[in-house]
């Protein structure tokens, strides 16, 4: 799965802070290991946490921004279930949940 910068982020702070029985660790520490950063990639995008708790990013020219995840389709299926128990959606984490499978609910 082809994930972005800021998705990578996203997806590795909703797992950082994911609460879950014993049971669900491994599978959880396994996704924050294939999503998390390289030091050469945080060196090459310019990824920054503020004082603030902001995150920045300036990629060098030429760093390619996009990066093919081989998630297996359990592992798929994990990430979609701790996104979806995420107690703060929003709208910036929409194509995330897309791509991870998880139905956004429209109501009327």
């Amino acid at each position: 799965m082809e994930l972005g910068i800021a998705e990578r982020i996203y997806l590795v702070d909703i797992l950082t802070g994911y609460e879950c029985p014993l049971i669900r660790v491994g599978a959880v520490k396994k996704l924050l290991e294939m999503t998390n950063f390289t030091a050469e990639e945080l060196d090459n995008f310019g990824i920054v946490q503020l004082p603030n708790g902001e995150i920045r990013w300036a990629v060098k020219p030429g760093a390619e921004q996009n990066v093919d995840v081989p998630y297996s389709e359990k592992q798929i299926a994990v990430a979609a279930s701790v996104l979806s128990q995420h107690p703060r959606l929003s709208a910036k984490l929409f194509p995330l949940l897309e791509k991870f499978g998880v139905e956004i609910p429209i109501e009327e």
